[in-house]
This record gives structure tokens, C-alpha cells and sequence, in this order.
């Protein structure tokens, strides 16, 4: 018997849209999963006009 396992599927979406004005200036945003873990983090740097996510 061949048994075939399924993985899961999991789609994110993320829309951004540039803006002239933020108060936004070198934060650190953290995002948690179940149990309350970290996953992800947002970093924003004024100087660089950057906004980097990481996704663990």
C-alpha cells in the first residue's frame, strides 16, 4: 500500500503602499504566533527609507 502524506498549505498576502508622511521612524514591530512566539519582525530605518520584514 502506498500511503502519500499532505503537507499544508499556508499563502500570505502582504499589500504595501508607499505613503509621503509616517510617524513611523526606526520602530521594530514584532508579530507572534501561537503560544505567543515570534515569527516575524518589521524593522523601519528612516534613513535608508527602508521597511524590512524577517520571517523565521
Amino acid at each position: 500500500m502506498n500511503k502519500t502524506k499532505v503537507q499544508p498549505t499556508c499563502v500570505v498576502t502582504l499589500k504595501f503602499e508607499r505613503i509621503q508622511h509616517s510617524d513611523l521612524v526606526n520602530s521594530s514591530f514584532q508579530f507572534l504566533g501561537l503560544g505567543d512566539d515570534p515569527f516575524a519582525e518589521l524593522r523601519t530605518d528612516l534613513d535608508q527609507q527602508q521597511a524590512l520584514f524577517h520571517v523565521t
